[in-house]
């Protein structure tokens, strides 16, 4: 017995150390392209709900784009699964708006990722660094999402058990950051407070026997 819970602990010791290197992540570079949507992120239980207004600046400080971005984060028998669809606000009279060509985001690090769109466009889908997914809307004679018009569904599929804050950046000739949410690792701390319930659970059991 004593053996068996000296086990424990040094694997749950392991565990704790090496909990943000848990998951496989997919090397940076070209996932896929845009393609029709092989799941209904509809038919998930939806954990959280976001509706943020954005507004990107150019280099003068004036309006680039503006817009709405709505981000859904849904729980399924893998993961996390992480959704975006934003606007771009029609021009005011006698002025000119970008369209928005790039959305980012990040804090993926750690984690698997699963990247698509709701479309048969052929824009680039990509994972750009361990921690950056990037969709882009200029691919296949496409020029980015233009004033007055949405995007598709865009999505990102994890295996993250939990999530955080982050950031998602809209870009064309402005930027526009805001705050979203993203995979959160379990931290140490945690696992070895599971683990010490989980020896206190084998305690309990050898006292009634």
């Amino acid at each position: 017995m004593k053996k068996l819970l000296l086990t424990v602990i040094i694997g749950l010791c392991v565990l704790g150390i090496s909990a943000p290197a848990m998951a496989v992540v997919i090397p940076p570079g070209a996932l896929s392209t845009g393609a029709a949507a092989p799941i209904a992120p509809g038919q998930l239980p939806i954990m959280e709900l976001l509706n943020i207004s954005f507004t990107g600046l150019n280099a003068k400080g004036e309006t680039a784009f503006s817009g709405l971005l709505t981000q859904k984060v849904y729980s399924n028998s893998t993961g996390l699964l992480f959704t975006y669809q934003f606007s771009n606000d029609a021009a005011p009279a006698g002025s000119v708006r970008d369209n928005i060509t790039t959305l980012t985001t990040t804090d993926f690090s750690g984690f698997t990722t699963d990247v698509d769109a709701e479309t048969s466009t052929n824009w680039n889908i990509r994972r750009t660094s361990a921690s950056t997914v990037g969709f882009d809307f200029i691919a296949g004679g496409a020029n980015g999402i233009t004033p007055g018009t949405s995007s598709h569904l865009l999505w990102i599929q994890t295996n993250a058990p939990s999530y955080t804050w982050g950031s998602t950046n809209l870009i064309d000739g402005g930027v526009a950051t805001v705050k979203t949410y993203s995979p959160a690792t379990p931290e140490p701390s945690s696992l070895m407070l599971l683990g010490m319930g989980i020896l206190g659970l084998f305690g309990l059991g050898k006292k009634k026997i």
